[in-house]
């Protein structure tokens, strides 16, 4: 046996085991605080999870709608502010749809 090479296995399989643990403590972290929020959001404003998933649609639909614009033959130059505005009628809607007290 190449003893160099089955110590340098050994290295990289433990560099490997320890990545692989970090990943699976950061995901259980991020599903925790995500739940954590979106429980928050339905004590304290009475908004469901369905409500912050058809939100989070929009937003990305408003997004994919610039990034469809910013790749076409119109590039909006980046310093003027009309590039934010697929941004709007999104949070028009949702301002629209609180309901608060």
């Amino acid at each position: 046996m190449n003893t160099p090479l089955v110590i340098g296995a050994l290295i990289v399989a433990v560099v490997v085991v320890f990545w692989l643990i970090n990943v699976i403590k950061t995901t259980i972290q991020t599903a925790l605080l995500i739940g954590v929020v979106v429980f928050a959001l339905q004590l304290g404003f009475k908004v469901g999870p369905i409500d912050v998933w058809r939100q989070i649609q929009r937003m990305a639909g408003g997004l994919a709608q610039w990034l469809r614009l910013t790749n076409s033959k119109y590039t909006p130059k980046r310093d003027v502010p009309e590039n934010l505005l697929w941004l709007i009628p999104s949070v028009l809607e949702a301002i629209g749809e609180m309901e608060i007290g």
